[in-house]
């Protein structure tokens, strides 16, 4: 399904259903090329395809990169984490070290 804005009203053939200015439809992919061939003998346009959800798919890709940066700010925090645990523990050992 080719979802497209209409520009220019025109009544389907087929169903005799009016597509009104502003109306979004879906089409099949071979209704709309049936129909683009039969209004090309008319000097305009009479719809748009719409591209919202190519634009979707990209935010949605954006938004995979933000949550990596953030995954990885994670992990630096962990390995500081290890590395305070690693001096604790040597202080602790010194500490027991000198009392004994």
């Amino acid at each position: 399904m080719v979802k497209v804005k209409i520009l220019s009203s025109f009544v389907d053939k087929y169903s005799d259903e009016v597509y009104k200015v502003g109306d979004t439809v879906d089409f099949p992919a071979e209704r709309l090329k049936e129909i683009k061939q039969n209004l090309s003998v008319h000097d305009r346009e009479f719809f748009e395809e719409e591209t919202k959800e190519v634009k979707a798919v990209e935010n949605v890709e954006e938004e995979k990169v933000e949550v990596t940066s953030e995954e990885k700010a994670e992990e630096e925090k962990v390995e500081v984490t290890s590395e305070e645990k690693a001096e604790e523990e040597k202080v602790e050992k010194t500490v027991e070290t000198t009392e004994e």
